[in-house]
């Protein structure tokens, strides 16, 4: 069958409500991107139609588990997909698992690169950008986002040894140069040099949830603190749970495995719970006139989940505000389906920092990139 028996945008506007009768959150927006994905494929039969409408419309593991079914009993109730076809399903799931992309969120390799156009072009590195890390089951495709949030921290600011630079337009006329480019206007500088101020690198103060509600998310997130930290010399790194922990020195290893070697041989920084306020306490008395300036970004990186009151988290937030320039929040659940981003807790943290930003995958941390330029 090489296309869905009475397929059009009527057909699949039914299959769109069949599935939000099935809890599925999906829109009309829907709708159209299915439609124009399809229409972009070289006659897809059911089952690439299939597959192809899964990633577009599966968000959560649950999602992905039932479609097939639900497909199935929609556009072909009185079919049952054979044993040959079976086959060759099964054999699309492990070629996709050994490319390095697989999971919950519906990333496949091979599905992407047959509709690499659908999307501009991303394919599958949109796949793994887009992907949250918390439902990516392959090993290697974590791996390879873990590597991805190093590097698009580092890439945050590029280095320079000179502070001032040249160009056409400034406050501060270079002289010599100016009169040296008037030889070629008989000694008339027409065109003069003028020398701008580059901007100062960022002082980045990174404070790290590692408590056990974390765990899921900590290997994506390490990894881009390490890429921070790595980056600006001018940086501090302390990781949290009950207690706070200076790890500066840990994350600048040269190595990944000599870093990962240290964080794994201090039994002292991985407990449960969390207690935010009294970390950020710790940190004001015993660090805080070192290193604090009115200058420093800090980043905190964690759920939120706190055991201390949310009124003396407030109070932390206040003085650790006026002690610097901006506090950039980044939360791994604002990003997932479920999660209530209105409840008070949210909301306290969201009045008393600058940013309140999810850090659930690539895309997000990107955004975090952003904001603290």
């Amino acid at each position: 069958m090489h296309e869905p028996a009475g397929f059009s945008i009527g057909k699949l506007t039914g299959f769109i409500d069949h599935l939000r009768q099935q809890d599925f959150p999906v829109t009309t927006g829907d709708v159209v991107q299915c439609a124009e994905t399809l229409a972009g494929l070289d006659e897809p039969d059911l089952l690439l139609s299939r597959r192809v409408m899964r990633v577009l419309l599966c968000r959560s593991q649950e999602a992905w588990r039932i479609f097939d079914q639900v497909f199935q009993a929609y556009w072909s109730p009185q079919q049952e997909i054979g044993a040959e076809r079976r086959d060759v399903v099964e054999q699309h799931d492990r070629t996709a698992r050994v490319a390095g992309i697989s999971g919950t969120t519906g990333q496949e390799s091979e599905l992407y690169d047959s509709i690499q156009g659908a999307f501009g072009g991303a394919g599958r590195q949109n796949a793994l950008v887009r992907a949250d890390y918390r439902f990516l089951n392959d090993r290697t495709a974590m791996k390879r986002v873990e590597m991805m949030a190093e590097r698009l921290a580092e890439r945050l600011r590029i280095r320079t040894r000179r502070r001032y630079r040249l160009s056409r337009k400034g406050k501060r006329l270079v002289i010599g140069k100016s009169l040296s480019e008037s030889i070629h206007t008989a000694g008339v500088p027409l065109r003069p040099w003028y020398s701008s101020r580059l901007p100062e690198p960022p002082k980045l103060l990174v404070l790290h949830d590692v408590s056990h509600s974390m765990t899921f998310n900590n290997p994506l997130l390490v990894r881009f603190t390490r890429g921070l930290i790595r980056r600006f010399r001018d940086s501090h790194a302390f990781v949290f749970h009950t207690r706070l922990f200076q790890v500066t020195e840990i994350f600048r290893q040269r190595t990944l495995e000599r870093m990962k070697a240290e964080l794994e041989h201090n039994d002292g920084l991985w407990l449960g719970g969390t207690c935010i306020a009294d970390s950020l306490s710790e940190f004001r008395k015993q660090y805080g006139k070192r290193i604090l300036t009115t200058s420093t970004r800090v980043v905190i990186i964690s759920d939120g989940l706190d055991s201390n009151d949310s009124q003396r988290l407030a109070r932390e937030l206040i003085i650790l505000r006026r002690q610097s320039r901006m506090i950039l929040w980044l939360n791994p659940m604002l990003g997932r389906e479920g999660f209530d981003a209105q409840k008070q807790e949210v909301l306290s943290i969201r009045r008393h920092v600058d940013r309140l930003l999810p850090a659930h995958n690539l895309e997000s941390l990107q955004n975090g990139i952003r904001a603290l330029c």
